[in-house]
This record gives C-alpha cells, structure tokens and sequence, in this order.
C-alpha cells in the first residue's frame, strides 16, 4: 500500500502541482486584469471637457478638411446654409483657453478621450473596457494614443495648418484618407477569404424574395400574388404596405423606441393617431454627434427634405420587386430547361399580366417594360452616380435654430500624379443604372424611379432610386439617356447579370453578396454600358481581375447552358444579351492600376462623372491636374502618330 501511495504521490503530485500553479496564476492574472478595467473605465468616463464655438473667431489653429469650392458655395448661397468641416473645426476652442496656445494639444487629446468613449460605445461597456487592458497599457492616456494613435496625431497635425507658418497657396486639404483605389481593392480582397458573411439570405434568395429591404418589405410582409395582376393587384399591394407603416410608426411611438427601427423616411408626425404620410418628405431628425466634443454638430441631414414622398418610395420599392423576381426566372430556366419542357417549367415563374394590353403571361423584366410602354408609360434609362458617404452626413445647429449643412465626402487617391507629384483624388461614387417611369400607374405629378446595382447588403437588382435632396448629391449621366430599343436592351440585360452575380455570391459564399469583389455599385451599371455601347463613361471601375474571370466563366456556362436548352430558339434573346455580356466583360478596363496605358481612358471617364461645377475644393483641383495630363499625353500620341 505504502508504495502504491509513494508511485501515486510521484506521478500525480507533480502533475497536481503543474496543474495549479497556472490556475493560480490564471485566478490572478483575471483578478488584476477585472481591476485594470474598473480603472480604464473611471478614467475614460472622467475625461469631460468642454468646448465652445465662434464661428467668427479668426485665431492661429485653423483646420483644412474637405473645404468646399467657392463656385459651389456661390451658386448655392440663396437657398442653401453650407459650411465645410475644416471651418466647423475651426471654430471650435476650449472654453477655458484665453487664447490658442495649447488648443492644439487639448483638442488632440479630446479627440482621443472621444473616440475611447466611441469604442466603449459601439462595443459595450465589457467588451469595449476589456479591449483596452488587453492591449498591455499602463494607463489611460497611454491607451487612448496607441489605440488611436494614428487616427488623433492624422487629425491633430496633418488636417491642422498654422496662419503663421503657412500662405494660402500653401495649404493643403487633408480631406483625403491616405488610401488608393488599389488599397481598398486589395483589402476587399482580404476580406473575401474571412467568414464575416453574416447574411441572412443568399444572394439567390434575395433575388427570389425580390429585395434586401428592411421589414416590412414586399415578399415577407407583404406577399405578392403569382401571376400579379397589374389592375388588380398594384394599388392593393401599395395600399397593404401602407397599413404595414402605420402598424409600426404606431408601434414604435407607443414603446417610445426610436423611429429608426421603422426605416421609413417618415420620423416625424408623431402626433395623433395619423403617424404615417404618404406624402411627407421628411428626413430623420438630426442627432448630436457629442456636445461635449463637439458643439452644434449633428448627425443628420438638417432641414433638408428627400427626394421622394413616402408613397413613391414604397411605389419605387415595388417596381424594383417585381423586375427583380422577374428576373429570378432565369435561374429556374437554367435548372430545368434541360431537363423538362419549357411549357413545364413556366408554371414555377414568377409571372406579371396586364389586362389592358391583352398581352399574353409575361415572365420577363423586358417584356413587362415593354408593356408598359405600349400601356402609355414613359422610360428613361441611363447610367448615372452621385457623390455618396454610405448614409453619413452632417449638419451644425445655429443659435436661431437654423441648419447650416456640412456636406461629406470619402475621398481616395486615384493614383495618378502629375510631374509636381500632385494627386488626383476622387470622392467615392454610387453609381447604378436609373431607370425613371412616368404613366398611369405612377400619376401625373409622381415618379417612379429605380436604379440597378449591387448592394452591400448583398443583392444584385432594382432598389429604389431615392435620396437626400441636397445640392452636392445630384445625379451625374455619364451618357446621354438610351433611346427606347437600347433602354429595353439595358432591362433585359440587367436581370441576366443581376441572375450571373446573385449566382456566383450564393455558389461562392461571397461576403456581402460579392459587394466590393465582383465589384462595386459603379460596375454592374459600367458592364451594361460596356454591352450596349462598346464603351462606359462610369467611374471608377473597381472589378478585379480574379472575380472579373469568374464573372466572364459564369456568363459563359449561362450561354451554353441556354444554347443547349432543348427549344433554343425560345431563349435567343437571351443568347445574344449574353454574349454582349460577355464580350463587355473581357473588354472593359480596370482603375485599380492607374498608369500610362489607360491614363487617357481613364481620365475622361473621370472627367465625365464631374459636376459642372465641384462641391469640393479637392475636386476643382483634381479635375485641374487630370485636365492638364490629358492634354499631355493626348498631344504626345498625336506626334507618336505623325
């Protein structure tokens, strides 16, 4: 017994012991680390400083951060309350600092102070607390600079210039991130291979749902009769959407939630029993983005209006369902052409009837514009983009209760630079194919306007076409509108497409759908472009070679799968719409790599989505510098050919 005992205490004492030891060191390391996070978030929550702001004041500290053009703020003034961040940040000044001598010091630090109560925000008060112990620091301070060290001294020494250490033509608009096209292609990259796809629904279901609209959408809340009846059934379905709406502004006043959570651009008319107005226009109300920090400045769009009423928003919304469930019909051809009779598989397809034409069943998005047309509608398709910040804007409150708008922007390097290394830079586009419907169905005085691209919420299709009513948001054409043969071309080919990258995000698992990979919004409308006219105006052009090749692979199995259908003739439209395809894709160019060989391209299509006059000052000056190396290489191909 006793050396049974003796081998027992040999073998499983010093195990015993190993065991413990990293247990007690663990108990400890967790009972300091529980403390580290009570201090780090006493000290951050203890950092309260306050800020004042003189619009008139004229000291030292000036910041340039997306000044705005002078020509714009001209030929808006009448309307239109607008000032640029860098003269916001400008204004701004400690409440107990006389004068500017460690402004710069004391604002770096808040800012430092307000993006750790950010993290703390956005993350929890465990999560977000536990990350900075985690990082090793010793203190608070410490923390906040390592953790956003980048971002604050960014902020604090390159958007801040001195009056007395710099002219004005020596200034610089720092408005710009320090990142390239190709940088964020690259990062798009990275992220394809990581498992963040938190969709909901493929891409492909998306597609046969009809749109990625938040509740209540058509197609979950509201069902959509199979055949849809247009007489019969398009009143009824914006009707029943409608009750949705009030449904929930009732509920969402009754729990006091925040009418965010209803998604509907109607967040005001809150009063009474009639919370939802088909014909308000209102835009959410601005929110301070923190007053401590940063006085008067709201998140939000100021007293600015949308473009649409309620009521052509969920009109919008319905036509891009309708189009998009249309154009679901190619992947149910696809599956069982081959294998089962044409006459078989229509009854499984989505299908629209209008009684007035006395048309036959139409299962094709082409098809029912061309109805509606011959119904007395009016189209007008062309491919167009805007300036876009993803939903982000900013507004400042004036003492008389007045918005003054700050117009936003993300701007990145082109990579193209001139012989003084000056940079072209382009403010982020979102670009689609509009397609703009006027008729019976509509009204006089209303619109309808959709737009075709793909989303980051993960769907390729129709979405309505609506947004901010403000001045530097305006559509530009980067064509003259199609005529009415190319503009049915255009509708054909867009459900093929909208089919090929639902297709290749579902077989794929492609993280938002393939959003940022396949490409961005600007693409899908650059390839109809490039298919109906052998040349696109639209820029950037953001596709990567990698997922253009699987684009280009899975048009190529569409066609052959079509060709080999057993009644081919029946698809020969779609035969031909492919094969355009296909050859726009081998042809179109990329902006990824910006150099000599598709500078000239480049540049016009560059100079083609310019306003006629820039928002901002960053691009007047791009626009100068893309303008002059234009004119240099134009003239140095014009001797090459002499």
């Amino acid at each position: 017994m006793s050396d049974s005992y003796d081998k027992f205490i040999h073998l499983w004492g010093w195990r015993l012991v190993f065991t413990l030891i990293p247990v007690f060191l663990a108990t400890a390391f967790l009972y300091s680390y529980a403390n580290a996070i009570k201090k780090r978030l006493g000290q951050v929550k203890d950092k309260s400083r306050m800020m004042s702001r003189d619009k008139n004041q004229q000291g030292s500290l000036e910041f340039c951060l997306l000044e705005l053009n002078s020509d714009f703020l001209k030929a808006h003034e009448d309307k239109w309350q607008l000032q640029s961040m860098g003269s916001y940040l400008s204004s701004i000044r400690p409440t107990f600092l006389p004068d500017d001598a460690g402004a710069s010091s004391f604002i770096k630090n808040e800012l430092e102070a307000f993006l750790s109560n950010i993290l703390l925000d956005k993350l929890g008060s465990l999560v977000g607390s536990a990350i900075l112990p985690v990082l090793g620091f010793s203190s608070i301070e410490s923390t906040i600079i390592r953790v956003t060290g980048k971002i604050s001294a960014w902020l604090t020494s390159h958007f801040i210039a001195h009056r007395a250490q710099k002219d004005d033509d020596e200034k610089m608009d720092s408005g710009a991130t320090p990142f390239s096209l190709y940088d964020l292609s690259a990062l798009a990259n990275l992220t394809q291979g990581l498992p963040i796809n938190d969709m909901k629904i493929s891409p492909l279901a998306a597609l046969k749902h009809g749109n990625v609209d938040p509740s209540p959408s058509f197609g979950s809340d509201i069902s959509l009769p199979n055949p849809f009846i247009v007489e019969e059934h398009w009143d009824q379905a914006i009707e029943d959407m409608e009750n949705q709406y009030r449904i929930a502004l009732k509920g969402a006043f009754s729990e006091r939630q925040s009418i965010k959570s209803v998604t509907l651009e109607n967040e005001q008319n809150l009063q009474g029993n009639n919370l939802y107005d088909p014909d308000d226009r209102s835009l959410p109300e601005p929110t301070p983005i923190n007053q401590r920090l940063f006085p008067d400045l709201y998140f939000g769009w100021g007293s600015a209006e949308c473009t649409h009423t309620n009521r052509e928003i969920i009109r919008n919304r319905l036509m891009a369902t309708i189009l998009n469930r249309l154009a679901h019909n190619y992947c149910i051809i696809e599956s069982t052409e081959t294998e089962i009779s044409h006459k078989d598989h229509e009854q499984n397809v989505f299908a629209v009837k209008m009684k007035s034409t006395d048309e036959h069943t139409i299962t094709s998005a082409k098809n029912f514009v061309k109805v509606l047309i011959k119904a007395g509608h009016k189209i007008e398709v062309c491919p167009r983009s805007t300036i876009t910040t993803f939903g982000l804007a900013a507004c400042i409150k004036e003492e008389d209760g007045s918005w003054t708008n700050v117009p936003l922007a993300l701007v990145f390097k082109t990579g193209y630079e001139d012989k003084n290394k000056r940079a072209v830079h382009v403010a982020a586009p979102h670009g689609g194919l509009d397609l703009d419907i006027s008729g019976p169905l509509v009204g006089d005085h209303n619109r309808c306007n959709i737009q075709f691209y793909i989303a980051i919420e993960g769907l390729c299709g129709w979405h309505s076409n609506h947004n901010s009513n403000v001045p530097w948001i305006k559509p530009v054409s980067s064509t003259e509108p199609y005529s009415v043969e190319m503009a049915l071309d255009a509708v054909h080919m867009a459900s093929l497409l909208s089919y090929t990258f639902n297709a290749i995000g579902t077989d794929q698992n492609l993280p938002f759908g393939g959003y940022g990979v396949l490409g961005l919004c600007n693409d899908t409308a650059a390839l109809l472009d490039q298919a109906l006219r052998g040349t696109t105006g639209m820029y950037p052009l953001f596709s990567t070679g990698r997922f253009l090749i699987h684009i280009s692979n899975r048009l190529m199995v569409l066609r052959k799968n079509f060709m080999s259908a057993k009644n081919p003739k029946l698809l020969e439209a779609e035969i031909d719409a492919l094969q355009r395809l296909l050859t726009a894709s081998i042809t179109i160019g990329s902006d990824l790599h910006a150099g000599p060989a598709n500078i000239i391209d480049g540049a016009k299509r560059y100079l083609c989505r310019l306003s006629e006059v820039c928002t901002f000052q960053l691009q007047k000056e791009s626009k100068d510098i893309i303008l002059a190396m234009l004119e240099d290489y134009e003239a140095y191909i014009k001797i090459k050919e002499k």
